[in-house]
């Protein structure tokens, strides 16, 4: 049966409003609860029953199918922008920027590109089109423009005017995606109030050298040739011979012009990159341990990382829904203070692990099986939080001989066969019941979901955690770690966040009363996405499990209680 548009309901929840929403969807993600609820709202996906039901006459999930395939491929655009725009979309930054294509339309403009440009910028913007007030900037940009999308720009930034009055730069950033479709974005910037560059900056910004950062930082405090030998102690020719590397590196023709372009070059976009703390370790060993794969007995393979001290006490951690190897609860260096060897293992289809083609929890634990036998490890302590908590206990149930002490953190509640579900969050339960009533449309919301990247996806997952959850995220080495994790979560795509849900949804294939492992259980008395009065009906029925019930503590508390949790395990 075909949609009637005079079936549309008044509110917009009919046929036509149904598609409108998918299509909203797909050009904002961040809409998707407002999808499923109309969805749920079009279908009945009860508790007791093997697929969705209509109750809006004519509709079908067939019907729908291509609007949210066409959905999809319009998106594609609007991802595409976005990748190559995220960094200078950061609300930090204090200036007009907008990002324009080969017709001087505007593709992207930040907060302060919506107000106008200074009319000594010679820019002027109307509407969705810039246009060019002087003859000079409309030469240059144009010319930039021009060599931006042939491919092979002579350099990636370009002063197009200056004013002395104000001191600020009207610059052009070239935006390389392919050749013929580059962006180019325009900024109004003021170089002076950013403050100093740094011969580290110079290192990271330009790919320079120690010599040639210390030759540049001199040059750029007015300091000529014959000066800066003098100060550094080296010869004239030496310097020279930086200096004709360092035009090089910086696509420049002079010292004019180079100090120009570094002045309002990617340093101002980038936010002169300050020292910054890292909860990984630098060291090239470091980064090999966090990146190793084992081959199954089944022809897959299974990424794994290790981190902290090498021959410490072995704790495995199960990392949760949206999480992988790059998982950390805790920095490196607290780590190796506590005698502690962390292995996280990538769940399948999740960073380098293989994907299952019939994911369970059983199957999983063979996995983990073939990983410790690979690390001559036969027994460990484990941490399993959120959903890594139920995997947790799976590998509790079929392999207890493996695991000494279990911590069960922010478990989420049973929920096979719908019993549970009334008193979770309406999101979370929705898509428990698509995953049982509805998979194919599942997948599909999902690849809504995840199509914007990591950063963009967890900003969006960010808004929805309780405030406590959220204040984890104003340190910069957290949230950058997340980044980190979150990518190797979507590298392969949104089908191992379907067959998790999936997994999790219908029966798991044990009981409490089969775990003989020590359980401890870590639940947070604030936590709304897994409510401790749930969860706790099933820890009751752990034979051996001992109860920390933490005050004022929500679902993340893994991150802020790991040395507690640690001290536990490890007494």
């Amino acid at each position: 049966m075909s949609f009637d548009e005079s079936s549309a309901d008044a509110g917009g929840q009919g046929h036509w409003g149904l598609i409108d929403r998918i299509y909203e969807t797909g050009q904002s993600p961040k809409s998707w609860p407002l999808l499923l609820d109309s969805l749920f709202n079009s279908f009945s996906f009860g508790e007791s029953i093997d697929s969705a039901a209509s109750t809006v006459p004519g509709t079908s999930l067939q019907e729908l199918w291509p609007h949210f395939e066409r959905a999809l491929a319009l998106n594609s655009y609007i991802d595409e922008v976005a990748s190559n725009t995220a960094e200078m979309a950061h609300a930090d930054f204090p200036y007009p920027l907008v990002l324009i294509n080969d017709a001087f339309d505007i593709v992207y403009r930040n907060a302060e590109g919506v107000r106008p440009f200074p009319p000594q910028s010679g820019i002027e913007v109307n509407g969705q089109k810039v246009s060019i007030t002087s003859s000079d900037v409309a030469n240059r940009l144009s010319a930039f423009v021009r060599a931006s999308h042939g491919g092979n720009p002579d350099r990636t930034v370009s002063p197009l005017c200056h004013d002395e009055q104000s001191n600020n730069h009207l610059v052009a950033i070239s935006l390389p995606r392919e050749p013929g479709r580059n962006l180019v974005a325009l900024g109004w910037l003021d170089p002076v109030d950013q403050g100093r560059l740094t011969t580290e900056h110079f290192r990271q910004l330009y790919n320079l050298t120690d010599a040639e950062s210390n030759v540049l930082d001199l040059i750029l405090r007015g300091q000529e040739t014959d000066e800066v030998a003098h100060s550094l102690s080296i010869a004239s020719p030496t310097v020279r011979a930086h200096l004709k590397s360092i035009y090089r590196k910086t696509a420049t023709a002079g010292k004019s012009d180079l100090i120009q372009t570094i002045r309002c070059g990617p340093a101002l976009l980038r936010r002169f990159l300050a020292p910054r703390t890292e909860m990984y370790a630098d060291t090239k060993e470091a980064k090999n341990r966090r990146n190793q794969t084992v081959p199954l007995s089944d022809g897959r393979q299974l990424g794994f990382a290790e981190f902290g001290a090498r021959n410490g006490t072995p704790i495995l951690l199960v990392h949760n829904l949206i999480g992988s190897r790059l998982q950390l609860p805790t920095g490196e260096e607290n780590l190796i203070a506590q005698g502690s060897r962390l292995i996280v293992p990538d769940r399948p289809g999740v960073g380098l692990s293989s994907p299952q083609p019939h994911p369970s929890l059983r199957l999983w634990s063979n996995d983990i099986g073939e990983l410790a036998d690979h690390l001559g490890l036969n027994q460990f302590d484990m941490v399993g939080s959120s959903m890594g908590a139920i995997y947790g206990l799976a590998l509790a149930h079929n392999q207890p001989n493996r695991i000494r002490r279990f911590a069960m953190v922010s478990c989420l509640p049973e929920i096979a066969g719908g019993k549970m579900t009334r008193n979770i969050l309406p999101s979370t339960r929705r898509l428990f019941q698509l995953a049982r009533y509805a998979p194919s449309l599942l997948k599909t919301i999902l690849r809504f979901i995840v199509r914007k990247g990591p950063d963009a996806y967890l900003d969006e997952l960010v808004c929805d955690l309780p405030q406590l959850d959220q204040r984890l995220y104003e340190d910069p080495a957290f949230h950058r770690m997340m980044v980190s994790a979150v990518r190797e979560t979507l590298r392969q795509g949104a089908a191992s966040i379907f067959d998790d849900i999936k997994v999790m949804a219908n029966p798991w294939g044990f009981s409490p009363e089969s775990i003989r492992v020590p359980v401890h259980y870590w639940h947070g008395q604030d936590d709304t996405m897994a409510p401790h009065s749930m969860v706790q009906t099933f820890a009751d029925r752990i034979p051996d499990c001992t109860q920390h019930l933490v005050e004022k503590e929500s679902h993340w508390l893994l991150f802020r209680q790991w040395n507690a949790i640690v001290a536990e395990l490890l007494r």
